[in-house]
């Protein structure tokens, strides 16, 4: 199989700076380790429309949309989709709306990016990435990437998370995703694979590094 790896370069609608300045790294030492060991191996870069100003909201759903259209293609040609990201939402956005039915989702992270703008304290859109993905935000933007659709919360694991909002915290505490705590990782994580895993075909795994 051909790993395609998808590079979004971008962090809070940046191209290149802070965590938008690892996907290219990645994309190249990656690529190279894979050839090395034998991997076919296919990429993309996502770009974000050309404009002289971007808005930050805009402009992440906006290279979600080109992530599923890349991913899309690359699952229909056989290949197996790897997105390099600057940030969660893109990539988790994209990633789910190019499989069909929506996936189960596996989410490795020390934040639980369940805030919505109702609940964040710092503002920040990366935060609510798992909480879009769930259809608890920005509804009308995601409804603009083509095949998105909201993953139901028993169909999400959060792994290892343990840096929470107030609010946050209160929303994962009355919602129906499956938590497993890092300190119960070898415990807890395979019954809660298996039971999301029995409900899909397909899983997005989502990992931030």
């Amino acid at each position: 199989m051909t790993i395609h790896l998808i590079a979004v370069p971008y962090d809070s609608a940046r191209r290149g700076e802070r965590m938008g300045a690892g996907p290219l790294v990645l994309l190249r030492h990656l690529g190279a380790r894979l050839r090395d060991r034998g991997d076919q191996v296919g990429e993309s870069i996502v770009e974000a429309p050309g404009e002289s100003w971007r808005a930050e909201i805009r402009t992440a759903f906006e290279l979600a949309h080109g992530v599923a259209g890349a991913a899309r293609a690359a699952i229909a040609r056989g290949e197996f989709p790897l997105v390099l990201s600057g940030n969660c939402g893109p990539a988790a956005l994209g990633c789910v709306a190019a499989l069909t039915p929506p996936p189960a989702v596996c989410w490795f992270d020390a934040h639980g990016d369940f805030n919505t703008p109702e609940t964040t304290v710092g503002g920040f859109l990366d935060g609510m990435a798992l909480a879009t993905l769930t259809g608890k935000c920005w509804p009308e933007l995601a409804r603009g990437i083509a095949g998105v659709q909201p993953v139901r919360e028993e169909s999400v694991v959060l792994i290892g998370a343990r840096d929470l909002d107030p609010l946050e915290a209160r929303a994962l505490g009355s919602s129906s995703i499956h938590r497993v705590p890092e300190r119960d990782l070898r415990t807890q994580l395979p019954a809660a694979l298996a039971t999301v895993g029995a409900l899909h075909r397909d899983v997005y795994i989502h990992l931030d590094v």
